[in-house]
């Protein structure tokens, strides 16, 4: 027969032993990759990860995130510099986030490689595709 005692440390350890299970759990959630993808869009509006662009088109990218995301920002990276960062509202423009970086002008011609990086409400990050982009 078992104490009542013995009984109450089965129980504690079990507990345990779940509230760690449990732990691990949120834990490998919390560092799960996100799936984040960039494309440029086109003037078309066909979304592509290798555009070339004549001056005078609008140079816009698109990323976009999971829908059981909770994105708060976003960030182009361009040729390794970092731009500058953009709050995300889900509410005003959904899980696709699209960063319009203006006209293609002459002082701009040339290639350049170009992802985001989406931080989220949790603190975490996740780093885009890479998208290549020519203005010619």
């Amino acid at each position: 027969m078992v104490s009542k005692a013995g009984l109450f440390a089965v129980v504690a350890i079990v507990a345990g032993i779940g509230a760690f299970a449990l732990y691990s759990l949120t834990k490998k959630q919390a560092v799960a990759k996100v799936n984040v993808v960039a494309n440029a869009i086109l003037p078309d509006g066909t979304y592509t990860t290798n555009a070339t662009y004549n001056m005078g088109q609008d140079v816009r990218v698109s990323t976009v995130v999971p829908s059981n995301t909770y994105p708060v920002s976003v960030q182009a990276v361009i040729n390794g510099t970092p731009a500058s960062v953009h709050p995300w509202s889900v509410a005003e423009t959904g899980y696709n986030y699209i960063i319009d970086f203006g006209t293609a002008a002459s002082q701009v011609i040339g290639s350049y490689d170009v992802y985001t990086i989406v931080t989220f409400a949790d603190g975490s990050t996740a780093t885009s595709n890479h998208v290549s982009i020519t203005i010619i």
